[in-house]
């Protein structure tokens, strides 16, 4: 009876530790699944973490390149104006420049036609007044011209008169010469510009015959 009862409890023994031992298995076995788990999980999550990352910096990288689009279209609408309001103020520039130059060029051609006029009125006086104090020699013919040079003052004053260009006629040359001596002081221009200290008139004997 002790032998069967030592058997017994040596069976129940083993039959415990082997329960025990399966125990410990199955939690062994529960604890690898867990930490299995756990890893996978982990793994999940730094997967979805580096796709968010990812995600993240992609739509940085489309706002930035957005936003850098922006400022190079923001930059050359910036340029295009600039350079379409520099283009229209040249031109406008231009304009008043050409206007400017044409309203010059009248003024010129106006004041050139008034000094015409003038010299004209200026010229006409000289010879009349020389005319005056001109004596015909005789046997003159009315269709000799000369050129005589006169040196004068401001004041109309003639220092002297010489003729720089004969008719032929000696006589005459003479003569005018003479005239334009006795006719001083000779008129002076109304404008001052006209004003000559060497002045060459040219004297027609038609013209002297008053």
């Amino acid at each position: 009876k002790k032998q069967a009862a030592a058997r017994e409890a040596a069976a129940e023994a083993k039959r415990a530790a082997e329960a025990k031992a399966a125990a410990q298995r199955v939690e062994e076995a529960r604890k690898h699944a867990a930490a299995k788990a756990e890893a996978a999980k982990r793994a999940a999550e730094a997967k979805a973490a580096a796709a968010k990352a990812a995600e993240e910096a992609k739509k940085q990288a489309q706002a930035k390149a957005e936003a850098a689009k922006r400022a190079a279209e923001a930059k050359r609408a910036a340029e295009a104006k600039a350079a379409a309001a520099k283009a229209a103020e040249e031109a406008r520039a231009q304009r008043e420049a050409a206007m400017r130059q044409e309203v010059a060029q009248e003024q010129d051609r106006l004041r050139a036609t008034q000094l015409a006029a003038a010299r004209d009125i200026y010229l006409q006086a000289l010879s009349h007044q020389v005319a005056q104090h001109w004596l015909r020699p005789p046997d003159v013919s009315s269709d000799l011209t000369c050129v005589v040079q006169v040196q004068q003052t401001k004041s109309g004053e003639v220092i002297a008169a010489k003729v720089v260009r004969g008719s032929g006629n000696a006589i005459f040359d003479r003569s005018v010469e003479a005239a334009v001596l006795k006719a001083s002081p000779l008129p002076t221009p109304e404008e001052p510009e006209l004003f000559d200290p060497v002045l060459n008139v040219t004297f027609h004997a038609d013209d002297l015959s008053l």
